[in-house]
């Protein structure tokens, strides 16, 4: 029996990666099939697809880390808290190391590595909301320590993870300040109750922080950029303030003026991924309606490019989705 698949075999552009049929998968021990319904993407995937990712990736890879399905196949050996039929999405950035990412008809993943759906959360939002999410709930409230009542500086906030952090940040009771490069993202940003955002392309984002908090500054600021947008939220940063830093795709390599980090005692916090309590509670907090995920697009595997093309765009407000529920072995 045979699967469609969207794979490299070599890094480089969106043209790398074709959609193949490959033989269905089946577990080993330990080991559960996974029929993929809907997949997300993330940046770290066009990443790891142009080769600059700095992880270790074997080819051919298969993107895609935000897998929502169900299980159509069980190895020995896994416990028999997992049936056929249970609605599942894996505990893992799957687009890491092995390659075996969710652009593809069946996954095969270890059973100790999956998280049960909530009731009535269907496929779309669980893979619109997992990474992101649970990367946000992580960064802010056990990295970033964030606490009700302060305010929260956010970069990029029509991209998949701002969104998440912003509403992450709003639901615990911060006040949230985003950025975005456009007056039409800004509109937009509007059913998100956000306190302000601002177009980083016009204002000084820096003067405009501190305006709107009277002078001191945001408490924590929640940078996924790097690049300039670093510089940008530490002067935007109060006196004692943090900024968690969970990305660099806006540039890796950042200057930093020493004297005025110790002067103001502001802190700089890496953090990245997420652990399994943060994705059990984000997936539930969506499904009743605490967190909102919001979806761009969603495209069927045959147009797996188009999708990653799309995310690379810069585009899009929320989350690109794959839907890949044609029928295993088809």
């Amino acid at each position: 029996m045979m699967m469609k698949v969207a794979r490299f075999h070599g890094f480089g552009g969106p043209d790398v990666l074709q959609v193949e049929r490959v033989d269905l998968p089946q577990p080993g021990r330990g080991e559960v099939a996974i029929a993929v319904h809907v997949c997300g993407l993330n940046h770290i995937d066009v990443d790891i697809r142009e080769g600059i990712s700095r992880l270790p990736i074997e080819l051919p890879h298969t993107p895609g880390g935000d897998i929502s399905g169900e299980i159509e196949a069980i190895g020995p050996g896994v416990d028999g808290d997992w049936a056929l039929g249970d609605r599942v999405v894996v505990f893992d950035h799957a687009s890491v190391g092995d390659g075996r990412g969710g652009l593809a008809e069946r996954v095969i993943w270890p059973a100790a590595r999956l998280v049960r759906l909530p009731p009535g959360l269907s496929h779309e939002a669980a893979a619109a909301a997992g990474i992101t999410f649970a990367t946000a709930h992580n960064t802010l409230l056990r990295r970033g320590r964030l606490s009700a009542g302060e305010t929260v500086l956010v970069h990029s906030v029509s991209a998949g993870v701002g969104l998440a952090a912003a509403q992450v940040a709003k639901h615990h009771g911060a006040r949230v300040i985003g950025t975005t490069s456009s007056a039409d993202k800004i509109a937009r940003l509007g059913g998100l109750e956000l306190d302000a955002v601002l177009d980083y392309t016009r204002d000084d984002v820096a003067a405009e922080v501190r305006r709107l908090t009277g002078g001191r500054g945001a408490d924590l600021v929640f940078d996924h950029l790097g690049g300039e947008a670093f510089g940008v939220g530490l002067a935007a940063l109060k006196p004692r303030g943090r900024v968690v830093v969970i990305g660099g795709h806006a540039g890796e390599v950042v200057p930093l003026d020493l004297v005025a980090l110790f002067r103001e005692e502001k802190e700089i916090i890496g953090a990245t991924r997420f652990e399994r309590d943060d994705l059990v509670a984000v997936l539930g907090e969506v499904a009743t309606g605490g967190l909102r995920p919001i979806i761009h697009r969603t495209f069927s595997l045959d147009e797996a490019r188009a999708a990653m093309e799309e995310l690379e765009s810069r585009r899009h407000v929320g989350k690109v989705l794959v839907s890949c529920t044609s029928a295993s072995g088809s």
